[in-house]
C-alpha cells in the first residue's frame, strides 16, 4: 500500500499537480495512523449532531434549531473521557465533556469560538475502539463561509461520508453530492425527519423511495438510503439501528476498509493522470515526427488572441482603477467600524477575566481574530472586483468573437 502511495505521489510531482501531492500525503498519513474517519455531512438543522448522539447513545453534541456546529468535531475512543479544544494559534486546552455543549450554546465564554480550529472528543464506546472516528461538520448551506469551507475540507480525510438530509435533495445537495462522488468517496444517505412527512398529502414510504431514486440519478448508481427520525417516540427511530450496523461492520475490519477507500481514491487520481500522459504522448510524437505545422498554427492563434485581449485590457484599465479606489474606501470604512465594535466587546470580556494569564491569551486571540476579519473584508471587496472583471471580460470576448484556443 505504501508503495502505491509513493508511485502516485511521484507521478503527481512529475505532472506538476502540487495540490494533489499534498492531498495524497495527507491520505497516506491517515492510513498510517490507523484512524478511519466517518464524516457526517449535510445541511445545518438536518439533524447530524443529534443523529451522532443517538448512534452513540450519549448526549454529547449540542442540538438546537439554530446552527450550533461551528467547527470540525472529532469523536474518538478514549479510556479517560473528555475533550480537547485546539485553537488556531496552536494552543490547546482540556475540558470535560459538558464543555462541548456549553461553548456552542454560549453558556461559557472562556474562549472566542472563532479562534477554535477543531475539537476532539474522547469517549469510552466500543464502536470507536478499533480506530473509527465520527466527524461532525458545520452545515453546507450556511451563510458563514468559514463553516462551509470547514465542511468541504473534511471531505479530504473521509473514508466514508454519511450524507444527512432533512428533506428532499435540493440543488445545494446535488452540487455537493457530485463533488463528493468526484473524490471517489462512498456515501451513505440518511433522510431524517421522516416522521414530519404529511401522510394526508403523500405516502411516506413512496416519498422516501422517490428521494432515493433522485439520489441514484445524481450519481448514476445504486445507493444506500436510510429513512429515519431522531425522535425516540417515532417508529422511524428504529431505523437508526441500520446505520449502527453499517458502522459496526466498518469497525470490525477497519484496515480492509481503509485500504479499499485509499485504493479507490488513488485510482481516481491515476485516471486523471493517464489522460494527461496520453495528451503529452501525442504532443511528443508530433514534435519527434517534425509535425510542427499544427503547433505553429496554434501559436499564431494564441498571439492573435493575446493582442485582442491586450486592447480590451487597456480600455478597462481606468475603469478598474476607479473600482479599486472605491473598494479601498469602503473596506477601510468597514474595518474602522469593525475595530470599534471588537474593541468594545473586548473591554467587556476583560471585565469577566480574573487572571493575567487569561488576559494575555484572550488578547492574543482577539488580535488574531481581528486580523482574520480584516482579511475577510479585503478579500470580499477585491474578489468582488476580480469576479466582476472576469464576467465583463467574458462578455467582451463573446461580443468581439474572440476564439479561445485550447492546446
Amino acid at each position: 500500500m505504501e508503495r502505491n502511495f509513493k508511485k502516485v505521489i511521484k507521478l503527481a510531482e512529475w505532472l506538476g499537480h502540487t495540490e494533489d501531492v499534498i492531498k495524497i500525503n495527507k491520505m497516506e498519513e491517515i492510513v498510517n495512523n490507523g484512524m478511519y474517519y466517518i464524516t457526517f455531512w449535510g445541511h445545518y438543522s438536518a439533524g447530524k449532531s443529534k443523529l451522532i448522539n443517538n448512534i452513540l447513545k450519549r448526549d454529547i453534541l449540542p442540538v438546537q434549531s439554530r446552527e450550533t456546529t461551528a467547527t470540525l468535531t472529532y469523536i474518538m475512543y478514549g479510556e479517560d473521557e473528555g475533550c480537547t479544544v485546539y485553537f488556531e494559534n496552536n494552543a490547546k486546552e482540556d475540558f470535560d465533556l459538558d464543555y462541548v455543549k456549553n461553548i456552542f450554546q454560549n453558556t461559557e465564554d472562556i474562549k472566542n469560538i472563532d479562534a477554535i480550529d477543531h475539537i476532539e472528543i474522547r469517549i469510552k464506546n466500543s464502536l470507536l475502539k478499533t480506530g473509527l472516528v465520527l466527524v461532525d461538520t458545520p452545515g453546507v448551506n450556511t451563510i458563514i463561509q468559514k463553516h462551509q469551507d470547514l465542511a468541504v475540507s473534511a471531505i479530504e480525510q473521509s473514508g466514508k461520508i454519511i450524507y444527512v438530509m432533512g428533506g428532499s435533495p435540493s440543488n445545494v445537495d446535488k452540487k455537493f453530492i457530485n463533488q463528493i462522488t468526484e473524490y471517489g468517496i462512498e456515501s451513505i444517505f440518511v433522510r431524517t425527519k421522516c416522521d414530519k412527512i404529511n401522510e394526508s398529502e403523500e405516502n411516506p414510504f413512496e416519498a422516501i423511495q422517490k428521494e432515493e431514486n433522485s439520489i441514484k440519478e445524481i450519481i448514476n448508481k445504486e445507493v444506500k438510503f436510510i429513512g429515519i427520525s431522531n425522535e425516540k417516540a417515532s417508529s422511524w427511530f428504529e431505523n437508526i439501528s441500520f446505520i449502527e450496523e453499517i458502522l459496526e461492520e466498518f469497525a470490525q475490519d477497519l484496515k480492509k476498509e481503509m485500504r479499499e477507500s485509499a485504493e479507490i481514491r488513488l485510482n481516481m487520481y491515476l485516471k486523471t493522470y493517464k489522460e494527461d500522459l496520453l495528451n503529452e504522448k501525442v504532443n511528443l510524437e508530433n514534435f519527434i515526427n517534425g509535425n510542427t505545422i499544427k503547433i505553429e498554427s496554434e501559436l499564431k492563434k494564441y498571439n492573435n488572441e493575446l493582442e485582442k485581449l491586450k486592447m480590451i485590457s487597456d480600455n478597462n484599465e481606468d475603469k478598474i482603477k476607479e473600482e479599486v479606489e472605491k473598494a479601498n474606501r469602503d473596506s477601510m470604512h468597514e474595518i474602522k467600524n469593525l475595530i470599534n465594535r471588537r474593541g468594545m466587546k473586548f473591554e467587556k470580556t476583560l471585565e469577566k477575566i480574573e487572571t493575567p494569564e487569561m488576559v494575555e491569551i484572550t488578547y492574543n486571540n482577539e488580535i488574531e481574530n481581528s486580523i482574520e476579519k480584516i482579511k475577510e473584508i479585503f478579500y470580499y471587496y477585491f474578489e468582488k472586483i476580480i469576479k466582476n472583471e472576469i464576467g465583463n471580460l467574458n462578455t467582451v470576448i463573446q461580443n468581439n468573437s474572440l476564439e479561445i484556443v485550447t492546446p
